[in-house]
């Protein structure tokens, strides 16, 4: 097996009792981690309606004035085969004993209500196999699926908080699984239900559309105003006339559209003039681009009834005239565009009077997401034992980057949501540094990682990257705010930002094997899973000029042979250990440019580890 490293202390690591070649950089052979086991991974915890909209004036006729009685939990077979409930039980926030003879067929659903009878009313479709003992915290609780020897095959800690949805919190929607491959503990999981009531034992509802936000322009200056593009995804043109926007889901309406069809595929773009026009009989709103904002977008019936979440979007604070949109158009997730794509030629740098110009954006496809200059480039979430976590940035650019405000030099860079990590004043990154952030001091992070004294690093910072998934973002700061309420705010401006999670579309061999996620090259966005692979060779700087190579070859049972290739000036060290913390056995120096290889005979011991490393010693 051939590797390629960089000219800095690198380390691999071979098992003595492998019977082919294994070749790892230094410790990424790591234990494997206690898990949930799931006895029957087929079966799933589903959809969670903990807190149900409100008693309709009907519901309370009838003397159900309590919306609790409405609660339901759903379980989901996602097997091909029928399994059998029978001794299963639920724990935790409710209880339940699946009574004998209980079963789920494939593709099949198991409805659990707080009172059957009750959930018959608003849900008549419905057919509930039994009622749950105790009730579902509105503020949030842990619930698990006990298979019939005790094993846990499915756990759930619900919230009411981001990132959990919103709109299951007494609002209409439910929690629905999203992700059924993935962890039921980890909020990545899970999204929002999107059908007023939920959908109780019928498929889940959790995409977006028929018509999507699709584009935002919240920080502008004239001759630019705050914008919103929508999209239909559909294939059938939509009649979105009457349907409401807001900035707050307790105000549903604080926009409503007059008279507005999107044909299949375009766009419509709502610009502030109109959000704010005094003939609006609903409350006018506007963006908050200095803390970031949510908008919820609401589908209604012909009797102004809301009866679905067509889409809701969280966006972080903005750069002025800078465009947050989904990429791919229509159907990807949110990041900075490159370009505004609003379907107007009016840029920022216009005079003021081409605002009336601006107004008549009518929406295009959004351009491609700005990258870089500093990219999150490697996330390290489930290293070997002993070892840190660590996340790697990178300048992607050819010019040096401060990581702090120029005017402002005591407003640095950071990272936030999984871990949280304010850089200290003063650092600029040179074109193509990297810079490693870690959970533990920078000593120990180069003692473990065997890193050279010339890489930075930072740390230890707040917090863990999560094996079950989680979102890190990678802030820059903007410009103090200077008028009220915001006076002194130093805004967030979001540089990169990635939702990773253990699902089947990322690269699943980075758990219990030491391997780290990393970006691929060229650079795509760090939301979508094909920018990402797996990897286990730190690279401490870009590549720049030809690589070192070296090449384990087994020779016998428990022997083996290190050729290497150094096709640059230098003067090397191949040094080999039994353990990491142990002393490192110094090979003779080598002069490069050459080629040669290192004998490892007698062998070695077929029940012990070998770890290398090549370190440039002039």
């Amino acid at each position: 097996m051939t590797i390629r490293s960089q000219n800095t202390h690198q380390a691999f690591e071979v098992h003595g009792s492998a019977r082919n070649s294994i070749l790892r950089l230094m410790g990424v052979i790591g234990l494997m981690s206690a898990l949930i086991t799931a006895s029957h991974a087929g079966v799933i915890l589903n959809e969670i309606n903990y807190n149900p909209a409100a008693s309709s004036p009907a519901e309370v006729a009838l003397g159900l004035e309590d919306n609790n009685e409405f609660e339901f939990l759903e379980l989901f077979n996602t097997g091909d085969t029928a399994v059998n409930l029978s001794g299963w039980r639920l724990e935790g926030a409710v209880t339940f004993e699946f009574p004998p003879g209980a079963s789920i067929a494939p593709n099949g659903y198991f409805l659990l209500a707080r009172d059957a009878d009750s959930l018959v009313v608003r849900y008549p479709q419905a057919s509930p196999d039994g009622d749950y003992s105790g009730r579902l915290s509105n503020e949030g609780e842990t619930i698990q699926l006990l298979d019939s020897t005790g094993v846990i095959v499915e756990e759930v800690n619900y919230s009411f908080e981001h990132p959990w949805p919103e709109f299951a919190n007494g609002h209409g929607g439910t929690i629905v699984r999203t992700h059924a491959d993935g962890s039921s503990t980890s909020s990545t999981s899970w999204g929002t239900g999107r059908s007023v009531g939920g959908t109780p034992g019928a498929p889940n509802d959790p995409a977006p559309g028929p018509v999507v936000i699709n584009e935002l322009l919240p920080h502008t200056d004239e001759p630019l105003e705050d914008a919103i593009e929508f999209k239909n995804i559909s294939g059938d043109p939509v009649d979105m006339t009457g349907w409401l926007l807001t900035d707050s889901i307790l105000e549903p309406g604080r926009f409503a559209f007059g008279s507005t069809v999107i044909p299949a595929g375009g766009y419509s773009v709502v610009t502030q003039i109109q959000t704010d026009a005094p003939g609006n009989p609903r409350v006018p709103f506007s963006l908050n681009s200095y803390r970031g904002d949510s908008l919820y977008l609401f589908q209604i019936n012909q009797n102004g009834e809301i009866i679905r979440l067509s889409d809701h979007v969280i966006f972080p604070p903005t750069e002025n005239g800078v465009s947050y949109g989904r990429y791919p158009d229509g159907t990807g997730p949110f990041a900075n565009l490159s370009a505004m794509t609003l379907g107007t030629s009016i840029k920022a740098t216009d005079p003021p009077f081409a605002i009336d110009v601006f107004r008549e954006a009518v929406g295009a496809e959004n351009a491609i997401p700005a990258i870089g200059p500093v990219i999150l480039r490697s996330l390290q979430i489930e290293p070997p034992d002993l070892l840190p976590e660590f996340i790697q940035i990178t300048n992607i650019s050819d010019e040096d980057v401060p990581l702090f405000d120029p005017n402002n030099p005591g407003n640095t860079w950071g990272v936030e949501d999984a871990v949280t990590l304010e850089f200290p004043p003063g650092i600029t990154m040179a074109p193509g540094e990297s810079i490693f952030l870690t959970e533990t001091t920078p000593e120990l992070f180069r003692a473990g990682w065997n890193a050279p004294e010339s890489v930075r690093v930072l740390g230890p910072w707040t917090g863990r990257l999560d094996n079950s998934g989680e979102s890190l973002r990678l802030y820059r700061p903007d410009r103090p705010q200077t008028t009220p309420p915001d006076i002194g705010l130093v805004p967030r401006l979001e540089a990169d930002f990635v939702l990773y999670r253990p699902t089947s579309e990322w690269p699943q061999d980075i758990y219990a094997s030491g391997k780290f996620l990393t970006r691929t090259q060229p650079w795509g966005p760090a939301m979508d899973p094909s920018s990402w692979t797996s990897a286990d060779i730190i690279e401490f700087q870009m590549p720049s000029g030809d690589p070192i190579e070296l090449t384990i070859v087994m020779v016998s049972e428990t022997g083996y042979e290190v050729r290497y290739t150094i096709p640059g000036p230098g003067t090397y060290d191949l040094q080999s250990s039994t353990s990491l913390s142990g002393d490192w056995l110094s090979s003779p120096l080598i002069t490069g440019p050459t080629q040669g290889s290192v004998d490892l005979r007698p062998a070695m011991d077929p029940s012990s580890q070998r770890y290398f490393r090549i370190i440039k010693v002039e």
